[in-house]
């Protein structure tokens, strides 16, 4: 037998998915499951395939137990080969640039010979299923079988499913009077760019000054980020352990998405659970330090496809800040998906979102954030509006969707935040740090 499961068991947390199932497959079989949906087929793929641990039961490759393998990633990486059912790219990318992302070795030429033969864009983005790239193992063979000549230097040079992203945890938990919170902090593009100087690995194709989570960041929020600080201002690196955390959050995110999910929903429902037992209300703010479109990020769940987390979570609140154009551009939200526009300031010298703008937002009963010195933000809130719009203080809670209540006359409030702690402040305008200031761009 290549492959002989005996008495497999799994369930998440106590929904019970496969229940004594044994299975052979001897060398040459085509195997197909068939069932209906949420019967268990992707758990025991995932299982077979050494993605995930059956919860109890026996495995065996060959005679080999899986529990036996000292070495299951390279194990995996040798006689182990992936389509997914669901696509598994960087969506910032278009087609050509997420082949060229997986394997850098790979000619511009066999690329588009690809392409071409799967009759796909290569300027396209995500316009079909493309997991084929990142099984090169059958990129091999479809390029072997048309004839197409060889860069020597191309090959298969890892798998990203072999790297150890995990953390303790995706979410950082905190409560105030009314909500339970978890906050998922990912890497800033800058962090990516390091990753090797924070003893986190990557696979050496990687193309990290492409990836990019907080596309509107400018350059004022860049430098002033708290979370930028000290990228090289410590050579100390595989001490820092929150940045190295966040990388590999990051990396999960982008490259092992399934896995991704599946801790991300059982975190969620754990949140719930406490939430519960504390008589508060569960949210989740999905970028702490991103700004990533989650009302876009589809994933498959037991089979299951959800258009977003939101979805799966219909009675969980999520709430984040960003600096994308609400109205236009992230206007189809879930219910339960609660956005605040993030005041983005001067990019090269240039004023993203001038007052008429950030009026714009406000009459559109959208909520603008925005950053203001201590000393400033004490001025600010003297008064209780500011050119006929309420203002508040947004550091008194950190649940964004609690502020609806406070919502007059139909318009969005401006969220007074103070500076944190340890932040450059400079001259870009993203901190307000003076009435001048407050003058040339709020008014």
């Amino acid at each position: 037998m290549i492959i002989q499961a005996s008495n497999i068991n799994h369930d998440y947390n106590g929904d019970i998915a496969l229940k004594n199932i044994n299975l052979q497959i001897k060398k040459g079989e085509f195997i197909s499951l068939i069932g209906e949906s949420g019967s268990g087929k992707t758990t025991l793929l995932s299982i077979l395939s050494t993605l995930l641990k059956p919860k109890s039961g026996e495995l065996n490759f060959e005679y080999n137990n899986y529990l036996d393998i000292t070495n299951i990633d390279k194990f995996r990486q040798k006689n182990i080969g992936f389509i997914f059912q669901f696509h598994y790219l960087i969506n910032y990318l278009n087609n050509f640039e997420n082949i060229k992302l997986a394997n850098e070795a790979a000619s511009n030429h066999e690329i588009e010979y690809l392409l071409d033969l799967l009759k796909i864009p290569g300027t396209g983005y995500l316009i079909i299923r493309l997991s084929i790239v990142h099984s090169w193992s059958l990129f091999y063979q479809i390029l072997k079988h048309t004839q197409v000549k060889f860069s020597p230097h191309f090959k298969h040079t890892g798998n990203f499913l072999d790297y150890d992203y995990n953390t303790t945890s995706l979410l950082t938990l905190n409560k105030t009077s009314d909500y339970f919170i978890g906050t998922l902090y990912l890497a800033p593009q800058k962090n990516i760019m390091n990753a090797s100087y924070y003893g986190v690995s990557y696979d050496s194709t990687l193309k990290l000054d492409k990836i990019n989570l907080c596309k509107k960041a400018t350059n004022g929020c860049s430098v002033s980020c708290v979370y930028h600080q000290g990228i090289l201002k410590n050579s100390d690196f595989n001490k820092n352990k929150i940045k190295q955390a966040r990388l590999k959050r990051t990396f999960k995110f982008l490259l092992q998405r399934e896995e991704f999910f599946i801790k991300l929903i059982k975190e969620i429902n754990a949140l719930q659970k406490k939430a519960q037992r504390e008589g508060l209300i569960a949210a989740v703010q999905l970028n702490g330090t991103s700004d990533i479109l989650w009302e876009k990020e589809a994933f498959t769940f037991k089979e299951v496809k959800y258009k977003n987390i939101m979805e799966y979570f219909k009675e969980v609140q999520f709430f984040d800040y960003t600096k994308y154009d609400i109205a236009k551009n992230r206007k189809n939200l879930p219910s339960n998906y609660h956005l605040t526009y993030s005041r983005a300031g001067l990019h090269k010298g240039v004023l993203v979102d001038n007052w008429e703008y950030l009026k714009k937002q406000l009459d559109s009963q959208i909520d603008v954030a925005v950053i203001f010195s201590k000393a400033m933000k004490e001025k600010m809130l003297n008064s209780a509006t500011h050119e006929g719009y309420k203002l508040i203080d947004a550091d008194c809670c950190t649940c964004r969707a609690g502020d609806l209540v406070h919502r007059e006359n139909n318009k969005g409030l401006i969220l007074i935040h103070e500076v944190a702690k340890k932040t450059d402040i400079n001259s870009s305008g993203f901190i307000i740090q003076n009435e001048d200031e407050v003058e040339l761009y709020l008014s």
